[in-house]
């Protein structure tokens, strides 16, 4: 046992003599989650076109009333226009109000609006739903404006300017909406109260730490194929070392620094991002631990497949980006629906890492929320360790 600390010593002090990786993949994840952390800050108007055929009241006071609303951005463009804008993503849809529409709402029948869309998602559903509700609106306070100005015209002798009339009258009727609606909702979140900046810098923090990670524990555990050229290897070799000690001084030393770049970003994110890592940080630790382990030992594994140390360099961004992003670390996997991609996430130590290590920061708990993900995360480190001892090459 004495001689996997020798071997790990020596190893983490070569990394300290030659510090510029370690700096590196300390600097970009900061970076990365001061970025994105950030992006989420502020408001983001939704982008929509609108066609107006009918070129009535109706149609006039839809569009005005989502122009004003700040959480739309609206465009009113020709139907050749509107479709080229929906081709060129620059709205996430274009609705054609077709002519016949005021008629067909005044007559009691249902309004043809057509949608011209790329694909389909949550805000766009979300819109058609305004836009419903937002017609029913303005139908109910046309209504009152054409009543107040057929009472004001039976009854008023002289001639009276019906438009503004009209126009006073709808005001009127939409002012009596605002600032106190008939119905007031109040809502009471059950979860942490926790905003979505919040969220995304967590994730961010949490995410980012565990990818850039990989590379100085794959790197370090590497270090074995420059010995291979350099003739470290053999010399290793030669000396009264089991092969087991050999490698496991070399996965401790991957452990130790991986495990340490995890605790100072971690240091980083409470004291300059403001990211809560939960009440529950030996539980939050132990995670991380076993995440270490289980790329230390994947880095054995991927040390025995490749030859050389540029074949290493070309194949670990390849490795860690699909795995992270197929893990969730890029971006909650909430947004993803597809099975498939949720069962292969599941085959990933990040996928059991971040969303354990996010339970835990958010909700808390004890160890029997985390045995499962951590037993997993254990069990693919173990996998890892054996596949390197097979695939390793001592000569």
């Amino acid at each position: 046992m004495r001689k996997i600390f020798y071997i790990s010593a020596i190893k983490i002090l070569k990394f300290i003599r030659e510090p510029g990786l370690f700096v590196i993949m300390l600097l970009l994840p900061l970076g990365f989650t001061f970025f994105m952390g950030n992006m989420h800050s502020g408001r983001v108007s939704i982008p929509v076109a609108f066609v107006d055929l009918d070129q009535s009241t109706y149609s006039e006071k839809l569009i005005a009333q989502f122009s004003a609303n700040s959480t739309y951005k609206v465009f009113t463009a020709s139907p050749q226009k509107a479709s080229l804008m929906v081709k060129q993503r620059k709205v996430i849809g274009a609705f054609t109000l077709a002519q016949g529409l005021e008629s067909a709402i005044r007559s009691g029948q249902t309004p043809k609006i057509q949608v011209q869309q790329v694909y389909e998602t949550a805000e766009l559903l979300t819109l058609m739903n305004d836009i419903r509700s937002t017609l029913a609106y303005i139908h109910g306070n046309i209504h009152i404006a054409d009543a107040a100005l057929t009472f004001i015209q039976q009854n008023k002798a002289e001639s009276i300017d019906s438009k503004e009339i009209w126009e006073h009258a709808y005001d009127n009727a939409i002012s009596k909406w605002f600032p106190s609606p008939p119905v007031s909702i109040s809502m009471t979140r059950l979860n942490n109260p926790v905003t979505v900046k919040r969220q995304m810098m967590t994730h961010s923090s949490v995410g980012f730490a565990l990818f850039f990670v990989m590379y100085t524990i794959i790197f370090a555990v590497g270090d074995i194929l420059t010995e291979k050229q350099q003739g470290t290897w053999q010399r290793l070799l030669v000396f009264p070392l089991k092969k087991w000690e050999i490698l496991g001084g070399n996965l401790l030393a991957s452990f130790i620094l991986g495990f340490i770049q995890i605790l100072v970003l971690m240091i980083f994110g409470i004291y300059f991002f403001d990211v809560n890592w939960g009440n529950a940080l030996p539980l939050t630790i132990a995670l991380v631990a076993a995440y270490v382990f289980a790329i230390s030992c994947m880095g054995l594994a991927l040390s025995g497949v490749v030859r050389t140390p540029a074949q290493l360099h070309a194949t670990t961004p390849i490795i860690t980006v699909c795995t992270a992003m197929l893990g969730g670390t890029f971006w909650p996997l909430d947004f993803v629906q597809s099975k498939i991609l949720l069962f292969l996430a599941k085959l990933t130590p990040q996928y059991w890492a971040i969303h354990s290590i996010e339970s835990a920061i958010h909700y808390g708990g004890s160890f029997h929320t985390i045995q499962g993900p951590l037993f997993m995360l254990l069990l693919m480190g173990l996998f890892f360790f054996i596949a390197g001892l097979w695939l390793v090459k001592w000569e």
